[in-house]
């Protein structure tokens, strides 16, 4: 499937995310966008939103319904970015590998780090835990 395929495909999607984030109930969907074969459920679509006013976005009016669009957009690029890549097998490059294993990794630790004792003041659990988190 070509790029121009799926960005063909998410024109259905699109239509019924614009009428999610504009307040207009999505006709028997349970999902924002679809991109391919991949749905952006509403909580999905909220959770990105909210990681995106993390990183620069904090300017933008969330509730407003052109607001959304643009972030709606982003998340349509981003995917179709990512669903590329995997078409192109780039998912299986080394170096991409190695990335999601790090971040896989990142998060392994922070969630020790929430759920231990690490988060209850153990101290030589944090200095151990400190060590590998460089």
């Amino acid at each position: 499937m070509r790029f121009t395929d799926l960005a063909n495909k998410s024109i259905a999607g699109i239509a019924c995310a614009l009428w999610a984030c504009c307040g207009v109930a999505a006709a028997q969907t349970d999902y924002v966008v679809r991109v391919g074969d991949e749905q952006i459920s509403v909580a999905e679509f909220q959770q990105r939103t909210q990681n995106m006013m993390k990183t620069g976005f904090r300017h933008i009016d969330i509730e407003a319904p052109q607001a959304k669009k643009v972030f709606l957009d982003g998340i349509i690029a981003h995917e179709l970015l990512a669903q590329e890549g995997m078409r192109r097998g780039l998912d299986r490059d080394t170096v991409v590998a190695d990335e999601v294993r790090r971040v896989e990794e990142q998060a392994l630790r922070t969630l020790v780090q929430k759920r231990s004792s690490v988060a209850s003041g153990d101290w030589s659990a944090k200095v151990a835990l400190a060590a590998w988190t460089c």
